[in-house]
Order: C-alpha cells, then structure tokens, then sequence
C-alpha cells in the first residue's frame, strides 16, 4: 500500500517539545533546537561514546582478569599449564612496558587525544547563523568546504 502524498497544506512541523530518557529537548522557530536541547543532545553523544569505549575495552579486561585469576588461584605459572594464560599474560606484560595499554587508556578512556577539529559546514550555522557566535561578517565569508 502506497503512502499517502505530505503537501504543503496537510505538513505539520515538529512538536516544540520532544520527551526523551536524557531529558525533554525544546525547539523553537520552525522546529529549530535551543540552545539547552543542542547540549543535551552533545552530552548524551559523549556518554554513549565512553559507554562504546568501555564496552570495546570489556573483552580484554576480561580476559586479563581470567589470566589474573588462574595465576593467583590455581598458581599456574608457565606455557605448560596453559598455553592462552602464558601467551596472553605475556602480551598483557608486553604491551604495558612499551606503553600501549596506557595510550589507548588515555585515548579512548579519558580522551587526551581528542582534537578540537574545525566544524563542518552547515546549512544552520553558515548559511541561516543560526547558533554561531562569531559575527555575521566571519560566519558570510566562509562557504562549504570540500572534504
């Protein structure tokens, strides 16, 4: 079954206001966000983005705690009780005296590495100002940039 044609007579924007679970998010002149929804929205990027580092980092804490456990528990100590406890407390070793587990700690978990990186262009933002806090004159004189 086909869907029915929107026109211009039957539209209807966007409620101004929207319950979500990270809080309600207000929107203004034709369905334009506020400043507060905007945050609300750039907070809940940045938990879901620790929770996906977290997550990604769970299967190899779990497996240095496994090694950790076999270790104190059952006092395996070599290749010879189990080939995967040696190889991956090795690795584990390893890669904490050459730094990488700290790195990608720091990277991922903490965000050191973060770069604040020039926003794209935007329709809202360059073309409408909408929500830039520079003057008009520096927001007009950009254009789109090629990627």
């Amino acid at each position: 079954m086909r869907a029915k044609k929107q026109t211009a007579t039957d539209f209807e924007p966007a409620p101004d206001r929207i319950k979500t679970s990270f809080g309600t998010l207000e929107f203004e002149g034709g369905s334009f966000p506020t400043e507060a929804s905007v945050q609300k929205i750039y907070d809940e990027m940045d938990l879901q983005r620790a929770t996906q580092a977290y997550m990604d980092f769970f299967p190899a804490l779990s497996l240095y705690g496994i090694v950790k456990s076999q270790i104190r528990d059952f006092g395996f100590k070599s290749g010879s009780d189990v080939a995967l406890v040696d190889f991956s407390g090795t690795w584990i070793v390893l890669k904490q005296k050459d730094g990488t587990i700290a790195t990608l700690f720091e990277n991922w978990v903490l965000g050191r590495a973060a770069e604040d990186k020039k926003p794209r262009w935007s329709v809202l933002r360059n073309g409408l100002h909408w929500g830039d806090p520079r003057s008009e004159d520096e927001v007009r004189d950009e254009g789109p940039e090629s990627d």
